[in-house]
């Protein structure tokens, strides 16, 4: 083969060769930083919605004792009851699980239920069983949180260090 066509030849598949390089480099480039930009807007979204998740939590916390000590008073636990169903409509997607804002829900349910059963003679192994689930919910609306303790705990886990 001719040494000018050759090199041509060399020149041409060497020239294919880097754009073709060249172009799956850019498109792994460009899927890596789709998949950080992606990631970055979850990140974003999810720390929006920390202060918001936090606000709910607690008044989340704020109307289970109002249920708790409410028991027994019919007509203040009813009220109590329809102003929870209404802030359970308006915030059970920004519980830290959904099975937290299904526990909560239940919870106002059986609040209402509890009453209805203990006036009707339940027996005593069923009302306690309701109780434990109606106690269970503000433990676990506590636990979801997730807020670091403050006060002795952290200090002795720095003494020790």
């Amino acid at each position: 083969m001719d040494p000018i066509l050759a090199g041509l030849v060399g020149a041409i598949i060497g020239s294919v060769g880097g754009f073709l390089g060249s172009f799956v480099g850019a498109r792994v480039a460009a899927g890596s930083q789709e998949r950080i930009a992606q990631q970055q807007i979850e990140s974003q979204l999810r720390l929006a919605a920390i202060d918001k998740r936090l606000q709910v939590h607690q008044e989340a916390y704020a109307y289970w004792i109002k249920i708790i000590r409410a028991m027994g008073d019919r007509e203040t636990l009813g009220d109590l009851l329809k102003q929870a169903y209404e802030w359970w409509d308006n915030n059970c997607l920004y519980f830290s699980s959904p099975d937290l804002a299904t526990d909560f829900r239940r919870t106002i349910t059986e609040a209402g239920g509890y009453e209805t059963m203990r006036r009707g003679g339940a027996s005593a192994t069923l009302l306690e069983d309701i109780y434990k689930q109606l106690m269970a919910t503000g433990e676990k609306i506590q636990s979801a949180v997730g807020l670091p303790a403050i006060g002795n705990v952290q200090l002795q886990a720095k003494e020790k260090k």
